[in-house]
């Protein structure tokens, strides 16, 4: 039995009217586009959501495997490496670990570390950028640019977008496109056969055109 089209109250009603505007706005006031809109824009989402986990735990990995490889497995305990803020956000993830009543393993302190933490790393201060003449720009010496401050404007757009992701924030004017590139590009700094399987995998080119 095929399922009633809601009417628009209906489904200002569900979403709130103050996040289902917008589409009305942007589709010149057309409620009924609006609708195909906010659906499209909720699919596009989920198929970004997607590459950007792929695209987060390799970035991670990589980071944490080239800290690890330098300094020794406890590098996120050390002042050396890691800012007070960021020994801050350590603590924090090993209380998060413990409340859910698992063992702090390595490998649950590098997947419970917020993505502001590994961005973080890469940000304009005298400590960042000897932490990337020591460690690392060997995360991306083979494959990405020489320089720390092009890491850290890649990232800082792509934390942007992510938020929007996160939060169900409209995508739809933005040139994803762009976005999806600069994700893959990242991606391939890191490492090019992963960028490849990404790729490949990524639903995003398969999206249908915006209403």
């Amino acid at each position: 039995m095929p399922i009633p089209k809601p009417t628009f109250t209906q489904f200002a009603s569900w979403f709130s009217p103050d996040r289902v505007e917008p589409y009305v706005a942007a589709c010149g006031g057309n409620r009924s586009r609006a609708i195909h809109l906010y659906a499209w824009n909720a699919r596009a989402t989920g198929a970004f959501v997607e590459v950007m986990h792929h695209v987060e735990v390799l970035l991670r990995n990589r980071i944490a495997d080239t800290l690890a490889g330098d300094v020794g497995r406890r590098w996120y305990t050390s002042p050396v490496v890691l800012t007070p803020a960021g020994l801050g956000m350590v603590t924090e993830a090993l209380d998060r670990i413990r409340r859910g009543g698992k063992r702090a393993t390595y490998g649950q302190v590098i997947a419970s570390l917020t993505f502001g933490f590994w961005t973080g790393l890469f940000g304009a201060s005298a400590h960042n950028e000897d932490l990337w003449r020591r460690h690392l720009h060997k995360t991306f010496r083979r494959h990405g640019p020489g320089r720390r401050k092009d890491v850290a404007g890649r990232l800082a757009v792509i934390r942007i977008f992510r938020n929007r992701l996160a939060h169900h924030e409209p995508i739809h004017g933005q040139n994803l496109v762009e976005r999806h590139e600069e994700l893959l590009e990242l991606a391939a700094w890191l490492d090019p056969a992963a960028e490849a399987w990404i790729r490949k995998e990524s639903r995003v080119p398969t999206l249908p055109p915006r209403p």
